[in-house]
């Protein structure tokens, strides 16, 4: 409601709210102190400036120090949000014991309440999103979150967790071995830890419990027969079944807050497998680290002053491989097609970053070397991804039909990759014999993904498919498109080209895979508009035309058709390129 106006406000969903930006007013946020207490004299007297707000030191009245919580904090008013979070980014490293010192977390689809906060602090609209993470402290030792943790839990239930043994680690030569077999076996298909750190903290023994115990468990499924039998244990099963329990026991108890660790030790929890009616499958495990995960804000991009380079890679990391192992399998095909798509997803990011600019005003020039690193990485992957004969001559009587959908998603992914390599040079690349050999590449790359895309229509494995190959098709109709224009407007003649078939056929695969992703339907719609509109006739001022020069920028030509699209790819090729 418009306290002003006496007229009802959406300013919470859309801001600036409907009714200021049709009268064009200005839209201003009304401070609500609604569900303040009011606070005695000694706590802040009536005529205090409010908290997180500065005041002169001769009119500031002595009070006594206090430390507020960030939940405390976070309930007063959105001025006083809004001074946190300018206090917490010019103070990075200030005490966290002061009320001013709360960070705020954007961690929400809703551009609305980033809005919403800029405008209560007078900020630039246009500014980026900050996550600021404000999860347990790093400077916190395990040893100390264990004991605070324990500090609340009955005498009963401490002489319980300790009969268990969740505090016990196996012998030193033992100990050595289930986490040389973990390094050895499971953390080249589970990137999940920093080496070097946990065996710094393993030999200072201040390695979190959970995590250690959840690395016993899986080093344990590969320990040699002659270290079970000396360590007492009937066989190698019940070796790891009694390290699953411990782990078990203190993520069940909640021993440990970590976030990141409880995502790491959660992901090799479900390397445990007993059944699917077995109540802690693979699938529970996996369910509750993708959900710290996104509570978090694992997925997203982390701007923060919180976080190392190291530990933003680290977190990158974990978050790659969270999501590749949340759909499960036991199978060498999966681990492969899983081990890959995790590279490939990496490759995808830093290609998008070197070659392409996001949310840049001035692009950082792109220096030969960047393009040689990035053609030899695409070639280290090259022999992992099924060619499409390979896919083809896939034995459809005797694989599965799930396992028929890796060879494809791996070369449809390459491809990806190869596209937007090939795309940014194309376009962008000073020397003309570079960009005409990359234009070439550029459309065997599309031609790829419509071969992919032809073989998952002949065998119904669209409803398998996830979401990001709907998201490369539609680039790739992109890239079809681009082609599509040139080839009608480019010259006095119009040439003929195979895209326009491609185009209509990956434009039906999209009307497919809109039953199993709605977005598939958006972009369907968005190129279905954009390819009527290329065949209309053009007058000499060609005012109909709704493309762009460069097929990169298709979502700036069509801003106006579905203004809702334009978050979702904004980014467009990088400005400066090497001359050889």
């Amino acid at each position: 409601m418009c306290h002003s106006r006496k007229t009802k406000c959406d300013a919470l969903t859309t801001y600036p709210c409907t009714r200021c930006r049709d009268s064009r007013l200005q839209c201003t946020l009304r401070v609500s102190h609604r569900g303040r207490p009011r606070r005695g004299k000694r706590a802040g007297s009536r005529g205090e400036a409010p908290p997180g707000l500065a005041t002169p030191s001769s009119e500031a009245p002595e009070q006594p120090p206090r430390a507020a919580s960030a939940a405390a904090a976070a309930a007063s008013s959105p001025v006083d949000l809004i001074r946190s979070l300018e206090y917490f980014i010019e103070h990075p490293h200030g005490p966290v014991d002061d009320e001013r010192s709360v960070a705020i977390v954007h961690a929400t689809d809703n551009n609305a309440l980033a809005s919403v906060l800029r405008a209560a602090a007078g900020a630039d609209p246009h500014g980026r999103n900050v996550h600021l993470y404000v999860g347990p402290s790093s400077s916190c030792s395990a040893v100390d979150r264990y004991n605070e943790a324990l500090a609340r839990f009955d005498p009963d239930t401490r002489s319980f967790l300790a009969a268990k043994g969740i505090f016990d680690r196996p012998g030193a030569a033992l100990a050595a071995h289930l986490v040389q077999n973990f390094f050895d076996y499971a953390d080249p298909h589970l990137p999940l830890i920093h080496k070097t750190d946990f065996l710094e903290r393993f030999r200072a023994k201040s390695v979190p419990l959970l995590l250690l115990q959840s690395v016993f468990f899986v080093g344990s499924l590969f320990a040699d027969d002659g270290h079970v039998s000396a360590a007492g244990w009937p066989s190698r099963a019940h070796m790891t079944a009694s390290f699953f329990d411990k782990a078990k026991l203190i993520a069940d108890f909640e021993i440990e807050s970590d976030q990141i660790t409880l995502v790491q030790s959660f992901v090799l929890l479900a390397e445990r497998w007993l059944g699917w009616t077995d109540e802690r499958n693979t699938r529970y495990w996996m369910s509750r680290a993708v959900n710290v995960a996104y509570m978090m804000g694992l997925h997203r991009k982390i701007e923060t002053l919180q976080l190392s380079p190291s530990q933003q890679r680290l977190w990158a990391r974990i978050a790659w491989v969270t999501m590749a192992e949340y759909v499960p399998s036991r199978s060498p095909e999966t681990i492969k097609y899983c081990v890959t798509l995790v590279w490939l997803g990496a490759l995808v990011g830093q290609t998008l970053t070197k070659l392409h600019s996001s949310s840049r005003t001035v692009a950082e020039p792109v220096t030969p070397a960047v393009l040689d690193e990035l053609r030899q990485r695409m070639e280290t992957l090259a022999p992992d991804c099924p060619g499409l004969i390979d896919v083809e001559l896939q034995d459809i009587s005797t694989t599965p039909k799930a396992q028929l959908l890796y060879g494809p998603l791996l070369r449809a992914g390459y491809a990806l990759v190869s596209l937007f390599y090939y795309w940014a040079l194309a376009e962008r690349h000073r020397d003309p014999a570079v960009k005409l050999e990359s234009r070439e590449m550029l459309h065997a790359a599309a031609n790829d993904v419509c071969d992919v895309m032809s073989y998952l229509r002949a065998h119904a494995l669209f409803p398998l498919c996830p979401i990001w190959l709907v998201a490369g098709v539609f680039h790739t109709c992109a890239v079809l498109l681009g082609d599509c224009r040139d080839a009608l407007l480019g010259s006095e003649e119009p040439r003929k080209t195979g895209s326009f078939g491609r185009l209509r056929q990956l434009n039906d695969d999209l009307g497919i895979l809109e039953e199993t992703w709605k977005p598939a339907g958006w972009f369907r719609e968005l190129i279905r508009i954009s390819l009527s509109k290329l065949h209309e006739k053009h007058d000499d001022t060609q005012s109909a035309v709704v493309l762009c020069e460069s097929p990169g920028s298709l979502f700036e030509s069509a801003r106006e058709l579905f203004p809702d699209l334009a978050n979702i790819f904004n980014w467009n090729s990088a400005d400066t390129f090497p001359s050889g």
